[in-house]
């Protein structure tokens, strides 16, 4: 499914946090969503699926204008757009089958063992087969960061979703579990044809994964291209106040 966002503006009282963006991804795309803290990048990633509303603004996915949507056709817009949290949001009341299966369930109708097979081929996929043994008994606060964040993935994998938001992916992680992170992120991106819009503050994981890479600063993006056209730009202060200090 293809993005397009146009003049999108979004105000917290007389604070405009973003003010006229512009943004273009194709099906099947993987950009990479740059920026400081506090710019509102995981404000613009919430927009793409209505859990904000803009001020302004227009905001496309597929064929939908987000912005337009009643209660009822989000919800249908969100069985095609999975949403990965920054902190997983996994709920440690219930086991990692339950997590994973719990929007197949809801949302697909998927019972008995339909629903046990999507659960392990999702975990499969991102990695985590050594749980599926295990996935009724396990809980999510028994797992690593890198496994939470993977299992964060499955579920929203089980929805089949033709778009994937991933809010700060490799936030909390070490070095080795970032990096299998954006690997499997470029993986799914590839071999699945999922539109992938991905929010970061890191820029070694931008030049990892990203077909297109915009930086936002100051409201607007001020800066698209690649990783190494952006560390080239060192004349444009905005860009250069990112590659120095990246808040």
């Amino acid at each position: 499914m293809r993005i397009e966002v146009s003049g999108l503006v979004v105000r917290y009282g007389e604070q405009a946090v973003l003010d006229g963006v512009e943004l273009s991804v194709p099906e099947g795309g993987l950009h990479v969503i740059l920026g400081g803290s506090g710019t509102g990048k995981s404000v613009l990633l919430r927009c793409l699926n209505g859990l904000e509303r803009p001020a302004a603004g227009s905001v496309r996915v597929g064929e939908r204008e987000v912005t337009k949507l009643s209660a009822g056709e989000l919800g249908e817009l969100r069985l095609d757009v999975g949403y990965v949290f920054q902190y997983s949001a996994l709920f440690d009341s219930m086991s990692v089958f339950d997590n994973v299966a719990w929007a197949a369930r809801e949302h697909r109708g998927l019972r008995g063992e339909a629903l046990r097979e999507e659960a392990q081929r999702c975990l499969t996929r991102v990695g985590l087969e050594e749980l599926v043994e295990s996935m009724d008994r396990m809980a999510p606060s028994a797992l690593s960061g890198g496994r939470r964040k993977r299992v964060a993935l499955a579920r929203a994998m089980a929805m089949a979703p033709r778009v994937l938001l991933h809010d700060e992916p490799t936030s909390g992680l070490d070095p080795a579990s970032a990096r299998a992170i954006g690997t499997l992120i470029a993986d799914l991106n590839r071999a699945e044809g999922i539109t992938t819009v991905v929010v970061t503050h890191d820029l070694d994981l931008a030049a990892k994964l990203a077909h297109r890479i915009s930086l936002l600063a100051r409201g607007r993006f001020v800066f698209e291209g690649n990783a190494g056209e952006l560390r080239d730009r060192t004349g444009d202060a905005d860009v250069r106040r990112y590659l120095e200090g990246g808040d």
